[in-house]
């Protein structure tokens, strides 16, 4: 019999959704390789079917940062979705890049997508829709080439400020709070049901013990401006993370500046023996 579900809101919709996603186990990083490995080499299924399955948590985790901009969360997850179904197909095993930093990419272009197609209304002029795309080809490029998007390297060849190139691509710091009780008689929150216990979140290492450990180490080497901007930014020790514009108001200084320092800092800390995987979520 199939199961109907009414839903008061997003928030209630994102509390059944991540419920019934649950036992789908998330793979380490070798499971995961094995996985692409089939799935490039012999097209199978299974594999495909697991590598979805196992990142569906990542793409609630991405979906709910585009809320009250135009679609409900069951469409935002459900873009979410095929952008991750895309990155599956396109990945590639051959370049340096994380999967994960990949299909987070496919993920967002999906969902940005979707809310600009919704707002279609307005008319946008031929010379933005040109640097829309345009923006979009060089960030792909830049996944690829680096492992990151560069916003530097996307603005320079796109003739665009980095400001733009981040409105563009659909940065928001909009987001379902994940400490949210999941009801009244329930203590459990929307992180404790992202998480699994069999296997760590993308950046469950920064609350490691050991890790923490060599994180305060490697953040010895950082100016107190440094500090305080990669501490607000991944939200160390704090109850929530802070994006750049939240990080430059504090400061009194611009976007791009906290954008600097931040690169800056991680290149100190990658210097003195600090993991990639930090600098892998910039």
């Amino acid at each position: 019999m199939t199961k109907t579900f009414h839903f008061q809101n997003d928030q209630d919709f994102v509390n059944i959704y991540l419920k019934e996603i649950r036992p789908y186990p998330v793979l380490t990083q070798k499971e995961e390789r094995i996985l692409l490995l089939e799935y490039k080499t012999n097209k199978s299924k299974e594999a495909f079917n697991k590598l979805i399955t196992s990142n569906l948590r990542f793409v609630v985790s991405v979906s709910v940062k585009y809320q009250n901009q135009g679609l409900a969360m069951p469409e935002l997850i459900n873009e979410g979705n095929l952008g991750l179904i895309e990155a599956v197909k396109r990945f590639n095993l051959d370049n340096n890049v994380k999967f994960i930093s990949y299909a987070v990419w496919w993920i967002r272009q999906s969902i940005i997508k979707a809310l600009y197609e919704k707002s279609r209304l307005v008319r946008v002029s031929a010379e933005k829709e040109s640097k829309l795309k345009r923006v979009n080809r060089l960030a792909e490029l830049s996944l690829q080439e680096f492992g990151y998007i560069d916003y530097n390297f996307v603005a320079k060849r796109s003739e665009s400020k980095n400001y733009e190139v981040e409105q563009i691509l659909g940065l928001s710091n909009n987001r379902i709070s994940m400490d949210e009780p999941l009801g009244d008689d329930n203590d459990s929150t929307i992180y404790d049901l992202m998480t699994d216990d069999k296997s760590e979140s993308p950046d469950a290492f920064l609350f490691d013990e050991g890790t923490r450990h060599s994180l305060h180490e490697m953040m010895d080497s950082l100016n107190e401006q440094e500090k305080f901007v990669v501490e607000y930014y991944y939200g160390l020790g704090l109850e929530t993370d802070f994006n750049l514009e939240q990080i430059g108001k504090k400061l009194r200084i611009s976007k791009e500046r906290v954008r600097q320092i931040k690169k800056k800092a991680l290149e100190k800390m990658k210097q003195t023996g600090m993991s990639y995987s930090l600098a892998n979520c910039a």
